[in-house]
């Protein structure tokens, strides 16, 4: 097994590395709090209130960097040995506040090891010698003794940085053959074949003259043509046949001469188009070439060298890693791309003023600033709180993904601004120019670019946008065919008859006849209840059988946790639920982790039978809902056909329910109405009973004669 390779490979002192099985991984939590302490004091902490013993516990590098007040302590646990809800009951150690928190890992591009700093593998799973971290030496950085002053010498590639710096030649090379591997080869992506060099096609192209008319041959000459051509196919001697006399030539009527004339003036006029047309194919050809020989970016360089409109679409390794920089006032995308590089960050690949912030006229501006991924994270611009004498704060950027990509150089749909290589156009008049660069005077006029509609072409109602959604809508959706459509229920099941709960043939007996027929209906009378799940369940629970069953999706319980309460039962909770005009609880218990740990209070586990019943706040019925709704508005005080308040009447507490008439409101949970339509609903929900399975039930013991 993996464990014997494991030692036998450190029994031989072999370095090498592997990796955790995915139910080897540990639950990691943030501890937060503590002011002072040490690792090991902390394990030693947490094994003292009965806590198990963790497996590893390091203080987070981000709350070292940050010079925070309260050190931040990630504590890892073995799976299953405790949980978050249990550890946030513990609200103290040592007479001091704390928090816990589930440890989200900032996920690198690249998994490094920290003990021998290689790329592929972490620490944990490392037999590798270490390496320092000052001269690369096979050696701890603490057991080195070389003065190198500032110097510092890359383990994995020698040079002048430390192992861990995100520009070290070794952790791009080895990126950039990660990468390489995911993205699928040039001969592995769709290419269409090329075009042929002659097809069957050309001669119809040509359009050539019609063949000659048949020439009238002189009497002799016919014959001998006859003889000759009767010598080539036919060796053996045939009798001599008598040549027929050659029909006649027809002249051709004087209607088909125009024809004939235009038929080739349109030859002359397709000539430069088939030049046309064989020049694209060339290129064509030339550029699926490219794409094998040379791959994706050649065609693209070559397509925007010969001025070509096209887009494209990005790889998904490609993609950027974007960030919102908030709290600056007075400054551009181009000042703050160079403050940003001022500050030893990376050249991010874009900066660009958020709009929400400009159209809100927010006294910030928010920049959403780009990097390529692997050159920066979240965690790393955290730790940057000023630019410029400003404080600053960083975010994710999360993009509002709408329905259609539609770009904002062209305004067509299906691709972004980043891949476009078509001409740009105009928002103002759709010409292809940029807006501007327009001098059009169309006034509160917009001509979209797409349908041409007096519109932006950012318009959601555009007719264009919509064809498109539509279209593509089309292609997502299974034909009907291709959908799943359960057979109808047949009106007859062939469980009918085993449902009817049918005694078994009656033995051979001396009993009197009328003795049997009164046996028979005594034991039918009472094996034969009505049919249906309840009426099994209830016929197994008398004749003491072992089942089980499950509940129906629409029977199960809607549970929460009541906290807080000190001195009560679970009977005195149910029925302080029902003093206050809650439904009374299915079921009340008190949760056993809060016992466990002594709480001071007890949390309890309340059940309630789920309620999903829709009901209009605007006419009070079942079944739908206020928006939908075109019915006339009725009253919550006397239920007439007007809102509550133009009601004039004076009821005093009376209430009367617009659905039954009720001393109640209209949204009281017990109103008769309201049982009523959850009844008529689960009826319709559940399957009648012939159609589902019920086991035959054994009998209790046959009629007959003993002996």
């Amino acid at each position: 097994g993996f464990e014997a390779v494991v030692g036998r490979l450190t029994q031989l002192k072999r370095e090498f590395y592997s990796h955790d099985f995915p139910g080897d991984k540990l639950f990691q939590v943030i501890l937060k709090g503590l002011r002072f302490g040490t690792p090991v004091m902390v394990e030693q902490w947490l094994t003292d209130i009965n806590l198990p013993r963790p497996a590893s516990v390091r203080v987070l590098e981000s709350s070292v960097a940050t010079q925070a007040t309260f050190k931040n302590y990630a504590v890892s646990f073995k799976k299953g040995q405790v949980t978050l809800s249990e550890l946030n009951l513990i609200k103290r150690i040592k007479a001091i506040n704390i928090r816990w928190e589930r440890y989200y890992p900032t996920r690198d591009d690249v998994t490094q090891c920290k003990n021998c700093f290689r790329f592929g593998h972490g620490q944990t799973n490392c037999s590798m010698l270490a390496r320092c971290t000052k001269c690369g030496g096979e050696h701890l950085a603490k057991q080195c003794f070389k003065e190198l002053g500032n110097i510092r010498i890359c383990a994995n590639c020698e040079g002048n940085h430390s192992p861990f710096n995100r520009n070290c030649k070794a952790r791009r090379d080895f990126i950039e053959k990660r990468d390489a591997k995911k993205r699928p080869p040039a001969a592995a992506r769709y290419i269409p074949a090329p075009i042929p060099e002659t097809s069957a096609w050309n001669n119809r192209l040509n359009w050539g003259p019609p063949p000659p008319a048949p020439t009238v041959l002189p009497a002799h000459a016919a014959q001998a043509a006859h003889a000759a051509h009767a010598a080539h196919a036919a060796p053996q001697q045939l009798p001599e046949q008598t040549p027929q006399p050659q029909p006649q030539p027809q002249q051709l009527p004087q209607a088909v001469q125009p024809m004939l004339s235009q038929t080739e003036q349109m030859k002359l006029l397709l000539q430069p188009l088939q030049q046309q047309i064989h020049q694209m194919q060339e290129q064509i050809i030339t550029l699926q070439k490219h794409i094998l020989l040379h791959g994706f970016e050649a065609v693209v360089g070559r397509l925007t060298q010969l001025k070509r409109e096209f887009s494209s679409h990005d790889f998904p390794g490609d993609k950027l890693f974007q960030v919102i920089l908030k709290g600056l006032r007075f400054s551009t995308p181009v000042m703050v791309e160079q403050w940003l590089t001022d500050i030893n960050l990376p050249r991010p690949a874009s900066v660009r003023v958020l709009e929400s912030s400009v159209a809100t006229q927010a006294t910030f501006k928010y920049y959403v600033v780009s990097f390529k991924k692997g050159q920066v994270t979240l965690s790393e611009l955290n730790l940057i709180k000023r630019i410029k004498a400003i404080n600053i704060r960083w975010e994710r950027y999360y993009p509002t993904r709408d329905d259609v990509t539609q770009c904002e150089n062209c305004f067509r749909f299906g691709h972004g601004q980043t891949n476009c290589s078509m001409l740009a156009r105009c928002t103002k008049c759709g010409g292809e120019h940029l807006a501007k660069q327009c001098f059009k005077e169309l006034g509160n006029i917009r001509i979209c670019a797409n349908c041409e509609g007096n519109h932006s072409p950012f318009n959601r109602n555009c007719k264009a946008r919509r064809d498109f959604i539509e279209k593509r809508d089309a292609k997502k959706r299974p034909p009907a065919a291709d959908r799943y459509i359960p057979a109808p229920i047949p009106e007859t099941s062939a469980w009918n008859n085993r449902l009817n709960w049918e005694p078994p043939p009656p033995a051979p007996t001396v009993l009197p006849t009328h003795a049997v027929h009164a046996a028979h209906a005594a034991h039918a009378a009472h094996a034969a209840p009505q049919h249906g799940f309840e009426a099994v369940v209830g016929r197994l629970t008398q004749l003491k059988r072992e089942f089980s069953s499950h509940d129906f999706p629409g029977d199960k319980l809607f549970q929460v946790i009541l906290k807080g309460l000190r001195f009560s039962t679970p009977v005195m909770v149910e029925q302080w639920l029902t003093d206050i005009n809650l439904p009374r609880p299915a079921s009340v218990r008190v949760l056993e982790s809060s016992v466990a740990t002594q709480a001071t209070f007890k949390y309890y586990v309340v059940s309630f039978k789920k309620d999903d019943v829709t009901q209009c706040e605007n006419c009070f019925r079942f079944g739908h809902g206020q928006t939908n709704c075109s019915m006339l508005a009725r009253c919550t005080k006397c239920g007439g056909e007007h809102l509550a308040k133009q009601c004039f009447k004076e009821l005093g507490n009376i209430r009367i329910c617009a659905n039954c008439e009720g001393n109640h409101s209209p949204f009281y949970r017990n109103c008769k109405a309201r049982r009523d339509f959850i009844e008529k609903r689960d009826a319709k929900k559940r399957p009648p009973a012939a159609d589902r399975y019920i086991p035959a039930l054994i009998p209790e013991r046959r009629l007959g004669t003993t002996g």
